[in-house]
């Protein structure tokens, strides 16, 4: 979906009467010592000649002096910037404290630091914790990638690389590309050390989630919720660490930057754990039964196992994802389509199994073989060699691409 990129700078201001801080790349200290007698009173911002009643003796107490060399002894080391670090682009102006302030780079970690926090909630998340986890993880994906983008050449930002405007970019007025492609040109760039894949099965799964959310509604469990996030969670870390942060030129940005991650990564390890203890805690129901184990469509762990037999109410065992009915409701459900709609709108059914007759054959990545696809039929859990491209049953297919018994058929007839 197309976005807007957040305005990054604002006009100058011809009177700042409140304390102001620097913008990354101003040239004031980083550091500063608060007074020791606290924020001002209203009667110390109010002219000698009408305030109503004099300060107290405490309120009077000077700091004491402090040298340069003190202040450096007991402030907070700023890093250096790296020697190849790439600068980012800076505004040239200066903000109030409490002005609004989303620079690129720190609004994406902002939205990852929202969405970790809703996931790792002491006790679980709540439903609209989940709900914004989502939202937010996404919209931090599209954000971070971007400012790798905006380090090599701000072009690349724009849906249309070709219409760049520079004053239109500064405004934020403009359209800028999604996820997927973003990660294509970050490839064709030589950009990434990162093993990003612009259509993953995680990342593509995610956004689905959250367009439905943001565009009209959805139910599902808070478990699924919480294992469909975690691995793109963990690929953007790894995205963050490898070929963003290196790259942050201005040292209070990085040091923002670097402080934000710390909280992070302490918040994604607790959701890690969670993700660990429920596998742990469903792993004798799993056991041996590997090559009939699938991935659940919710929260996308090999959690479902399908019965030798007729299957019945099929149901996820970390998630409790349910797909009921007989194994052709299931099949269906699983790929979370209706059989009458789709076909009618000319698509295809299921294949036949050749085992027990269902059209409920469906090619999935086993526990047992996440890498290659098998065809387990739904209904009676029977491993298939392949689908016959003439009759489009399931099971033993020859070299020809037909199952033994057409095989059989076009042979009689030479």
């Amino acid at each position: 979906m197309d976005e807007r990129i957040e305005q990054s700078g604002e006009e100058d201001r011809a009177e700042a009467p409140d304390p102001v801080t620097p913008l990354a790349g101003a040239t004031e200290p980083a550091n500063r010592v608060a007074p020791a007698d606290g924020p001002r009173t209203d009667d110390e911002r109010m002219p000698p000649e009408t305030a109503a009643v004099p300060r107290a003796e405490a309120d009077q107490a000077k700091l004491p002096d402090v040298s340069p060399s003190e202040l450096a002894e007991t402030s907070d080391p700023v890093p250096a910037a790296r020697p190849d670090a790439i600068p980012m682009p800076t505004a040239s102006v200066r903000v109030r404290v409490d002005d609004f302030h989303f620079p690129a780079l720190l609004n994406g970690l902002d939205f990852l630091s929202s969405a970790v926090e809703s996931l790792a909630r002491l006790g679980g998340p709540a439903p609209r914790d989940l709900k914004y986890a989502v939202l937010h993880l996404y919209t931090a994906v599209e954000v971070l990638l971007k400012v790798r983008l905006e380090m090599h050449d701000p072009t690349l930002v724009w849906e249309k690389p070709g219409q760049y405007d520079e004053a239109k970019h500064r405004a934020g007025a403009f359209r800028s590309c999604g996820a997927e492609y973003a990660i294509k040109r970050l490839k064709k760039h030589e950009l990434l050390k990162t093993d990003l894949d612009p259509k993953s099965e995680e990342l593509v799964a995610l956004e689905e989630l959250r367009n439905r959310l943001t565009h009209f509604g959805w139910t599902d469990t808070t478990d699924a919720v919480r294992a469909r996030t975690l691995p793109v969670l963990l690929q953007l870390m790894t995205f963050l660490r490898l070929d963003l942060l290196p790259q942050v030129a201005d040292t209070n940005e990085a040091w923002r930057a670097e402080r934000e991650m710390d909280k992070i990564n302490i918040q994604t390890q607790h959701l890690a754990e969670f993700v660990a203890h429920r596998k742990a805690e469903i792993a004798d129901k799993l056991r041996g039964h590997e090559a009939m184990t699938v991935p659940c469509r919710s929260c996308g762990q090999h959690a479902i196992v399908l019965p030798e037999g007729p299957a019945a109410d099929l149901i996820c065992h970390f998630c409790g994802k349910s797909y009921p009915g007989s194994g052709v409701d299931a099949a269906w459900e699983y790929i979370g389509e209706d059989p009458h709609t789709t076909i009618k709108d000319g698509g295809e059914d299921f294949a036949g199994c050749s085992a027990c007759g269902e059209r409920a054959v469906v090619s999935v990545h086993t526990a047992a073989s996440p890498d290659t696809l098998s065809y387990l039929c739904f209904g009676c859990g029977t491993d298939h060699e392949g689908v016959c491209d003439y009759c489009q049953n399931a099971g033993y297919i020859t070299y020809t691409g037909m199952c033994d018994e057409c095989y059989d058929i076009r042979l009689s007839r030479f």
